[in-house]
Order: C-alpha cells, then sequence, then structure tokens
C-alpha cells in the first residue's frame, strides 16, 4: 500500500513553490496530491519541482490551481458548480474542470478528484447539530423527524440539481477519457451535496463505461454517521469495486481532517475493511504543522504494515 500526502497542510499560505517541495521532499511518502487551494503562481512552480523529483503526482483535486476568476480567499467549489441548474455557470465549471485534467495529464496523474455540487435548500446544518447534541443520538425521534423533514425537501428540489450534474459528469467524462484521466467522485461532507451514499451507484449506471471512479473520504464518511446516514468509516460494499483512492485523515466529533492517530477515528478497520491496492493519501487542514503531519503519516505507515502482515 503506498502513501500519498495532500498539499493541503501547507498550500493556502504557500508563496513560492521551491518552498512547498522542499517541505514535501522530507516526509516519508510516495508522493503527493495537488489541492484545490493552490493559487496559480505557486502551481506553476511546484509543478516545475515536481517533475524532476523522485515523488509521483498521484492526483489532483479539482479544480487546480485556483481559477482567475475566483477572488482571493476563495476556492473554485465557492463559486463553480458542476450541479447549477444554469447552463452558462455549468458550462464555466466544466470549462475549469478540463484545464485541472490537461494539468493532470501533464502531470502523469492518474485521478482527478472532483466535488458533484450541492442541492439549492437551506441545510440548517447548526439546528441539526445542536438537536443531536441535545437528544440521544441520530435514532432519537425527535432527532430523526428533523432529520427526515430535511431530507425530504431535498428530494423535492434535488432534481434540476441532479439533472445539471450528470450533464456536467458526462461533458467531463468524455474530455477525461481523451487525456487518460480518470474521475474520482468523492463522497461530501453534508448531507445536501451531491452525491449522497445512497446516489453514487445511479451515476455509475447513467455513465457506464465512462472513465469515472468512486473516491471515499473518512472523515466524510464519520460525518454522515453522526447523523445516522453512513454506515461504518469505509468505502460502501456496493462502491469496492468502483475505489480508486482514499482520503485519510482523524476526527473527534465533527472535528476533522486531523492527522491519522490523533482523534478518535477507528482507522485501523478502514485499513481492514479496504481490499484492493490502492493510493492511501493523508489529507489534513491547513496550517497542520510538519512534525504533526509527520506523526500522523508514520501512524498510517504502521497500520498499513499490520495489514500487509
Amino acid at each position: 500500500m503506498k502513501v500519498f500526502l495532500s498539499t493541503s497542510f501547507a498550500s493556502r499560505d504557500a508563496r513560492r513553490g521551491s518552498d512547498l517541495w522542499e517541505r514535501l521532499e522530507r516526509f516519508p511518502v510516495h508522493g503527493v496530491e495537488l489541492d484545490y487551494r493552490l493559487v496559480e503562481p505557486v502551481f506553476r512552480e511546484l509543478v516545475g519541482w515536481l517533475k524532476r523529483s523522485r515523488l509521483q503526482v498521484v492526483s489532483l483535486h479539482n479544480f487546480c490551481p485556483i481559477p482567475p476568476p475566483v477572488p482571493p480567499g476563495k476556492t473554485g467549489h465557492d463559486l463553480l458548480d458542476f450541479s447549477a441548474p444554469d447552463r452558462e455557470d455549468r458550462i464555466q465549471a466544466v470549462r475549469w474542470a478540463v484545464k485541472t485534467l490537461e494539468h493532470a495529464n501533464d502531470l502523469e496523474a492518474p485521478v482527478v478528484i472532483v466535488h458533484g455540487g450541492r442541492v439549492d435548500m437551506d441545510p440548517e446544518l447548526g439546528r441539526l447539530y445542536d438537536l443531536l447534541d441535545r437528544t440521544d443520538g441520530p435514532e432519537d425521534p425527535r432527532f430523526r423527524q428533523v432529520l427526515e423533514e430535511k431530507l425530504d425537501e431535498r428530494k423535492r428540489k434535488r432534481q434540476p440539481h441532479w439533472d445539471a450534474l450528470l450533464w456536467s459528469l458526462d461533458r467531463l467524462a468524455r474530455e477525461a477519457e481523451r487525456l487518460d484521466v480518470v474521475l474520482g467522485l468523492e463522497n461530501r461532507a453534508h448531507y445536501h451535496e451531491l452525491p449522497g451514499p445512497d446516489e453514487f451507484p445511479e451515476i455509475f449506471r447513467e455513465l457506464d463505461g465512462a472513465p469515472l471512479a468512486y473516491w471515499h473520504d473518512v472523515g466524510h464518511a464519520h460525518l454522515n454517521r453522526l447523523l445516522g446516514l453512513w454506515e461504518g468509516l469505509g468505502p460502501p460494499d456496493a462502491l469496492k469495486d468502483q475505489l480508486a483512492g482514499v482520503h485519510v485523515h482523524d476526527a473527534r466529533g465533527r472535528d476533522d481532517h486531523l492527522p491519522p492517530g490523533t482523534g478518535e477515528l477507528d482507522l485501523q478497520g478502514v485499513v481492514q475493511a479496504v481490499d484492493r491496492e490502492v493510493p492511501w493519501v493523508v489529507e489534513v487542514r491547513p496550517k497542520t504543522p510538519d512534525d504533526h503531519v509527520q506523526r500522523g503519516l508514520e501512524y498510517l505507515h504502521g497500520l498499513l504494515a499490520t495489514r500487509a502482515r
């Protein structure tokens, strides 16, 4: 099993690609994932160093680098949405995603990770989490009633966003095939986002034969599990054949993207549940100190070594 590191821990404050590359080179990893917070100048310089480096670029996280139309302090996901009902909005999102695919092809990175979008609604996450804290967990009838009402609202409002997402993925898949890159569709952190846990199989049926895969995020599964919407922390059995990789991080309650081994998640159980040879990408929050990243990587290496035996 190979371990990779997302640039997420350092990209937000990176000013020079060479400085970021020097930090990445120190870690015990096979390579890196380039995340969606990289600005164009840093990305360009970093690419030059990576092409001469021992480090493999295993994936890019769309949109990478941040598209020029996006204002400072934002990322592509703030403004570019594959599930937008407006056709021109979707076209812009697809156009900039194709740029990421082209960068992946140039770097010989096999996967571009994408977020599907969201249903346009007020998810009232604060209300749900507050209610969850004041009741007896996700099975409490008081919590379930409110959650079911929100899920019903999502269902009523989903269709135009779902159709838009399929439209976008169909066009992206054609470009991905041309560029010999796989689209890794990631499970999302919040219930109003797309696709939901039960919606991935529908996408794979609709786009059968497309270069489309499932990318599993452990922390996102955990957040859905807190609401009673996900079983365990590993990828669903129905999606294991489509699994292209794993974002691994730890969490304490709703506080996620912590270095592996510093939270409360059963990451050993996740390692045991993944029975395929896929890349494990440690994706931790911005401003995580290098020594914390190092310990998290060592912890994950230990788990994977145990599984190998």
